[in-house]
Order: structure tokens, then sequence, then C-alpha cells
């Protein structure tokens, strides 16, 4: 093989960090070869996301360092293979993991955050493991451990109560969603925290919409924008035009909405805001799908639809992506395309069952 042919390939951040955490374990060999790379759970912790985003990152990092499917320990040929070629050094597995994003994935920045939203030395071993759970998106654990804490009165920041609150969601414990969220809501009010406060109310926004509630939610919509409209940009507003987008569009105003959702994503780029950016263009999608302009509208459908399914979003915003993309597909049609997110949407899951 050539001297170029060894250079490593092009690699996304996420894909370097995946690749370092990966190689990990060679720091206590003496040699480039090793016998035992990080698991896929090993790097979900370090990097603290979903085991299934690790899986979609590898099966990249596999094409593109030209592991074939099928060979035996394809993990152990892929780390060594990236030492070899120089895309690990040394350097890199001596440095510290990157430091995670916010505990509760739908905040600001940990700069911004107000006093006690981030773990301290005197945290209780309970509250540690339920913040993991909860990265990992773990959400029968993540339910179980905070709802005991919430028990003890454990739980008193509005970050800490949002934790609930979500994984209530995705547990089905509906009425609970709401009833905690309501509460996060009111202590961000009470902290002074106006932007964690809109984005509380965005998925209150959330819990009513989904149960038809509509004129409820259209409160809950009001009042996020009366907490981001005195504000700097931020993320939040991104969260706000989507949602505005989505009201815009369930009405048929298809400019209007379409102009919210541009709005959105532009917020999402300029702040590096992935769930923001993957709205923005599946609500465009749906203004240019009521417009009757449907081949522009899929391809943004598919764009945003990569983005879910290779782990890069929230769970709300996964949802809001696959679920609007489905029925646009069933409006115009597009069968065949709605079938083939769907085999995608299933292999996906059966990849994070499997391991």
């Amino acid at each position: 093989m050539g001297e170029g042919e060894r250079r490593p390939p092009e690699l996304t951040r996420r894909e370097r960090e995946v690749v370092i955490e990966l190689c990990r374990p060679s720091i206590a060999d003496t040699g480039l070869a090793f016998t035992e790379p990080a698991t896929v759970r090993e790097i979900a912790e370090r990097l603290f996301v979903s085991e299934a985003a690790v899986k979609q990152h590898l099966l990249r990092l596999y094409d593109k360092f030209e592991i074939p499917d099928g060979v035996d320990q394809r993990r152990l040929r892929l780390a060594n293979e990236a030492l070899a070629r120089g895309a690990v050094t040394r350097a890199d597995l001596g440095a510290a993991p990157p430091l995670p994003p916010p505990l509760w994935p739908e905040t600001p920045p940990a700069a911004e955050a107000p006093a006690g939203s981030e773990p301290s030395e005197s945290e209780s071993p309970s509250m540690t493991e339920a913040r993991r759970a909860f990265a990992r998106r773990d959400w029968p654990a993540a339910y179980a451990e905070l709802k005991a804490l919430d028990a003890t009165g454990a739980l008193r920041t509005g970050d800490d109560l949002a934790m609930l609150g979500d994984a209530a969601l995705w547990c089905g414990q509906f009425q609970e969603s709401i009833d905690v969220r309501l509460r996060a809501h009111t202590a961000h009010i009470e902290a002074g925290a106006a932007a964690r406060a809109a984005l509380v109310a965005r998925g209150l926004i959330f819990n009513y919409a989904v149960r038809m509630k509509m004129s409820v939610a259209a409160g809950w919509l009001a009042k996020a924008r009366r907490h981001v409209e005195p504000l700097p940009e931020g993320r939040e507003h991104g969260h706000l035009a989507a949602y505005e987008a989505i009201f815009l569009l369930g009405q048929g105003q298809a400019d209007a909405g379409y102009d919210r959702a541009s709005k959105a994503l532009e917020i999402g780029r300029r702040h590096g805001d992935r769930d923001v950016e993957a709205l923005g263009l599946v609500l465009q999608g749906g203004a240019f799908a009521l417009r009757g302009r449907s081949v522009d509208a899929m391809a943004l459908f598919d764009e945003a639809m990569a983005s879910a399914v290779g782990g890069e979003l929230g769970p709300a915003a996964t949802g809001l992506v696959y679920c609007r993309t489905m029925c646009a597909c069933l409006d115009l049609f597009e069968y065949r395309r709605a079938f083939e997110w769907t085999e995608v949407v299933r292999e996906c899951g059966e990849t994070a069952d499997n391991g």
C-alpha cells in the first residue's frame, strides 16, 4: 500500500471522538496493537451519548477505514487501523476525554447554567446514577432514580425537575410529565432563568399538542414567546420559531410557516443546535409540500431524517422529524420512501438492542 493510501480518512468531530474512545484502552499497552478496544457502552458513557448513536458512528468509521462487514473482531480491526494510520495518536489517548454536554440536553451550555444545575462533589450517588442513565437515554432507569429522589425532596432545581419530566414522558407517564414540567417551569421563573423556562414551556407545548389540547398548547407557545422576547438571540429562539412554524403549517399557512422554519434553521446553525436545525429543515419541507413542491419537500425530509437516524438529535426532535416525514410521505403517495426510512429506523433499533 502506498504512502498516500495509509493516510487516515477525513473524520467529523464526533467520529474522531468515538475512535479516540475506542482506542483509549491501548494507552496501557506498550505497542501500537492491542487486543481489547473499548466497548460500545463504555464509549457511550464517556461521551454522554446513546449506544445507538455510537453504533451509527462506528458503521460510518468502518466504511471510512475500509473494514468490511462480516469480519471477525471488527471493532478491534478498526482500532488497530486507526492507530496504524495515525488517525489516533498517543497524545490523543493521553488527553482528558471531552467534557460532557449539559446533563439536561435541552438546556443552554453549562457556562450559562444557574447555580446548582451541574453535579457537585457532594452530589449523592443516586443523583449521579440518574444523570448517567438520563444521558444514555435509559429512560426507565432514569425515571426510577429521579422519581425516588423527588420523593425525598432531592430535586430542587428546574433542571433536575425537567429531567424527571422528560424521563416520565418517554416512559409513558404523560400526566406526570406535565405535572413535573409545570413545577420545573415555576422553579426556573423563581430563579430568574427565562431562557430555561422557555425551553420547559416548549416541552409543555409538546405535552399538550400530542394530546390534541391545541388551545392549551397555544397558551404555552405564547408564554415561551414572552420569555424569550427580551433576551439576546439564543437556541431557545430557534425552538420557539420551530414550534411557531408547526402551528402555522397546521393552519395551512405555507408562506408564514416557511419563514418561521427558515428562521429556526438559521438560528440552529448559528448556535450549533442540531435539533433546531433538523426541525427547521423538516418544517421547510412541510411548507414546500403544502405548496405542491413535492420534490423539494422530499429532499429536505430526507436530510432531516438522516440526522435523526444518525443519532444526532434529541428524542423529541427525532420523533417530530420522523412523524412529519412519514405523514408527508403518505399525503404525497411517497410510499416507497416511507418504507425505506421505516426500514432504516427499524434496523437502527435492532442494532441498539443487539449491542
